[in-house]
């Protein structure tokens, strides 16, 4: 039985393993069924999946976010009523919610919205 993960949208993604021009290995996600999809994740690898859909293969990354501050901001989404209209991932350092229209974020989200730099600084 071939590995599959449905993303958000519905779509069924098969897992395949291919070789780069220096012979590594690499792993991708298609549409596409046929017999070279493979059976099971490989061990130190998780699914990335895109605000757009789009799934991924990646090796797992040290998370500096904990669970805890993820449920949360989670919860504040959902609170402000956002929960089916936006995403909440972790990535690196910062949680991000991705949400279509910036300019209809509940204020709840304005005291999060910190510029990287000066520059950035820009009303949410």
């Amino acid at each position: 039985m071939a590995w599959t993960y449905t993303n958000r949208k519905g779509v069924c993604y098969h897992l395949y393993q291919s070789a780069d021009k220096q012979g590594k290995v690499r792993y991708a996600c298609k549409r596409l069924a046929t017999d070279e999809a493979l059976d099971a994740l490989p061990d130190g690898f998780e699914v990335n999946e895109t605000p757009n859909g789009q799934v991924s293969v990646r090796r797992i990354q040290p998370q500096r976010i904990t669970d805890e501050e993820l449920a949360t901001v989670r919860h504040a989404a959902d609170a402000a009523g956002l929960g089916p209209v936006a995403m909440v991932e972790r990535k690196g350092r910062a949680i991000v919610v991705h949400q279509a229209d910036v300019g209809q974020l509940p204020p709840v989200f304005a005291a999060l919205c910190l510029p990287r730099r000066e520059s950035d600084c820009k009303p949410c």
